[in-house]
């Protein structure tokens, strides 16, 4: 039996899967995507709140967005979510919107930097103090991280009856939209939001090394996160809305518990996009060799 799977091992030694597994052993990456879960975790309500502001002056309802995000996420992650965005919108305040515009920016950055360091570590460059321009990137990315999934989000929620809403108010009798053009809409805004992820993560991965990486250096591991990203999302939201009841283990934490793996899920996908990346590299360097 053991030498049959060392057969197998050998046989298969060379794969992308195989490859992606020894690199998940050796960069430790369980240990690397729950210190990511981390930061993130502490990310996610400051930007609830300053996302609160926003939807409130964009008359979006939290139950819109709870609508948009069924589909990939547990219903225990949302209701927890337009909860506090609904709390949010009631007790507003300058204070509140002072607090989640200091943590919005401190808390992502955090994380940003740590995702940016562990691209740096798939591709073997070592973690040694950056120049301005460096650091200018990282800004740039936690700016546009968490911009682009608020507006991928929004583009989600932008069903029909919000676009003709749209046109009544701001354009009234300029242009008028055939009923095709808006059964259209319907699924190019999926598309328009996975693309606008996929730029900003192309971002993230090109600005953390050395070197700005080229688009097809890093094409393969966006592709592959974002889909993978949706798809282990969607097979979560599943599981926990099937056969994992986690209220009835840890109670009120059940929601938080939910939330917390499926950060950590997010935070794997998103270094593995990058150490496919690094394994595709090394692989034509050896060729070229």
């Amino acid at each position: 039996m053991l030498k049959r799977v060392k057969t197998l091992l050998h046989r298969y030694e060379h794969t992308l899967v195989f490859a992606l597994a020894r690199r998940y052993v050796e960069d430790d990456l369980g240990s690397k995507a729950a210190s990511l879960a981390y930061y993130f975790l502490f990310s996610v309500f400051p930007l609830l709140i300053l996302a609160a502001s926003l939807i409130g002056g964009l008359q979006i309802e939290p139950d819109a967005l709870a609508k948009a995000c069924a589909g990939f996420l547990p219903a225990s992650i949302i209701e927890m979510m337009t909860t506090y965005l609904a709390y949010i919108k009631q007790s507003y305040n300058t204070t509140i919107l002072i607090f989640s515009l200091v943590f919005s920016v401190y808390f992502p950055f955090r994380a940003i930097k740590e995702l940016m360091q562990d691209v740096r570590a798939s591709f073997r460059q070592p973690d040694r103090t950056r120049p301005k321009t460096y650091i200018l990137r990282q800004l740039l990315c936690t700016v546009l991280m968490p911009a682009t999934l608020f507006f991928s989000l929004l583009l989600i929620v932008l069903g029909q009856n919000v676009i003709e809403y749209f046109l009544h108010w701001f354009l009234p009798d300029t242009i008028h939209l055939s009923r095709f053009l808006l059964s259209l809409w319907q699924y190019a805004r999926f598309v328009a939001a996975a693309g606008l992820m996929a730029l900003s993560l192309g971002v993230l991965y090109a600005f953390s090394l050395d070197r700005v990486a080229p688009i097809r250096t890093i094409a393969p591991g966006i592709v592959f996160a974002i889909l993978l990203w949706i798809a282990s999302s969607v097979c979560f939201s599943f599981y926990v809305e099937n056969y994992a009841n986690y209220s009835l283990i840890y109670g009120t934490l059940g929601a938080l518990i939910v939330l917390l793996l499926w950060l950590y899920l997010t935070s794997l996908i998103l270094i593995l996009g990058s150490e496919l990346n690094a394994i595709r590299a090394q692989k034509k360097e050896s060729r070229n060799q």
